[in-house]
């Protein structure tokens, strides 16, 4: 007799599955004591996904393309701001471009540390299509630094930023698509899950780190990832710029 078990809620549906296992095994007792049979096999539990029960081979690999985003994210948006308040950031088009590459270069250096010697170390699996984390991992690096260029574009202060960005952690953890598929989450969920860098960076990396795909398999996630690119880095440079413009504007009499 096999009972499958939605662990959406993992407490709940730990309870519920010993209670329903305990009540199967007492009637099943009671139905045949006095036969000649033999005795009841064990209750046995088989997690459908992950089949090792632990954080290391299913959850880390998922968490560790939100922790690279935060990171990056959080440093970067906060810098920007900063500098905007104190007014010591010249908010020209080449002074933009430098901080996007210099916070992208950081990014893709910590997730090439993550992806090589991190996942090496603690023995994760990993190394399935190198050649291809190469060309996506910069992607994903700068789209995350163009996202946090737009918000501390925003922001009036450093602390503003974080006060901003630090409680969306967990959200983006479940909007990932790892806890809970995306295609069982409601239309317009899925629509801002995928304005995430980090959800379609968990549908780029896992399948190329830990499943070999080639990049023609992930072409979906890779375009989507293009595309907030563009949208933050344009989105960031005309705010920038244009505060350049006003500030650098001569003042009337």
């Amino acid at each position: 007799m096999a009972v499958w078990l939605n662990g959406a809620y993992l407490l709940r549906a730990e309870a519920v599955g010993k209670t329903i296992a305990t009540a199967i095994g007492a009637t099943l007792e009671a139905r045949t004591s006095g036969l000649a049979t033999p005795g009841l096999a064990p209750v046995v539990t088989r997690p459908l996904f992950n089949t090792t029960e632990g954080y290391r081979d299913y959850i880390f690999p998922a968490v560790a393309n939100i922790i690279l985003q935060q990171t990056l994210l959080f440093a970067a948006a906060r810098f920007v701001a900063e500098r905007r308040r104190t007014g010591r950031w010249q908010l020209q088009r080449r002074t933009g471009l430098g901080v996007w590459a210099a916070c992208a270069t950081i990014g893709t250096l910590s997730a090439l540390f993550y992806f090589g010697l991190i996942y090496w170390l603690q023995d994760i699996p990993h190394g399935g299509n190198i050649p291809a984390l190469l060309l996506t991992v910069p992607l994903f690096a700068a789209t995350v630094a163009a996202a946090a260029l737009m918000v501390g574009s925003m922001v009036r202060s450093g602390d503003d930023a974080l006060k901003l960005l630090i409680p969306t952690s967990i959200p983006f953890v479940f909007l990932s698509g790892f806890a809970w598929p995306l295609v069982a989450m409601p239309g317009w969920v899925q629509a801002i899950a995928w304005t995430i860098p980090a959800t379609p960076a968990m549908h780029i990396f896992i399948p190329l780190n830990q499943m070999g795909a080639s990049l023609g398999e992930v072409r979906g996630a890779l375009a989507i990832l293009v595309v907030q690119l563009a949208v933050f880095g344009s989105v960031a440079g005309y705010r920038l710029t244009r505060r350049a413009r006003v500030r650098s504007a001569p003042v009337g009499p």
